[in-house]
């Protein structure tokens, strides 16, 4: 085992060790630097797209239409997560 490995096993209890242990084939290896500064770069410009979206749309159009969208955008990853992840929506949720 790693220092770090060992280092948590002598502070963590032993449940959260074991729970380390279970999700350990989920966690994927550090990716090299190179591939993460590609990520945050493909991430911010994708950011900075959508940014110029909304003031365009700002523009043209007013501050009520972009609320409108982004209401409607919230519902969409509402259902997406449903849909796909299998989120379960309780009545809570919904009142919320």
């Amino acid at each position: 085992a790693r220092p770090v490995e060992r280092a948590a096993r002598a502070v963590l209890p032993a449940g959260a060790t074991r729970l380390a242990d279970d999700l350990s084939p989920f966690v994927p290896a550090r990716p090299p630097a190179s591939e993460l500064c590609g990520y945050l770069f493909a991430v911010s410009g994708c950011v900075f797209v959508v940014q110029l979206a909304e003031f365009s749309l700002v523009r043209l159009t007013s501050a009520l239409t972009v609320a409108i969208f982004a209401s409607a955008r919230e519902l969409l990853t509402i259902v997406g997560a449903v849909l796909v992840l299998h989120d379960e929506l309780t009545l809570l949720d919904m009142l919320g």
